[in-house]
């Protein structure tokens, strides 16, 4: 399991060179169990968001999606696949 503290500065880093405050992760489904969550999906003090919720590889997965507005960061489910 990565620590968000050991990465932390790395991170910083990246973010500084790219000239952008945030990051979007896609199609890197979480090893385990969907997961729909803002906790489990904003990693870095929201500074980096994840978000393949693994619909794909979890039968009876949910649909999710990223809603930024107003420069809040929010995962919205769109539909229950069961």
């Amino acid at each position: 399991m990565m620590h968000e503290e050991t990465f932390a500065g790395e991170i910083q880093e990246i973010l500084h060179n790219l000239g952008v405050n945030y990051m979007v992760i896609a199609h890197t489904p979480q090893v385990g169990s969907p997961v729909i969550g803002n906790e489990e999906l904003s990693k870095f003090q929201g500074k980096v968001w994840i978000i393949d919720t693994g619909i794909s590889h979890f039968p009876g997965g949910v649909l999710t999606a990223l809603v930024i507005k107003n420069g809040d960061f929010n995962i919205e489910v769109i539909a229950n696949e069961n």
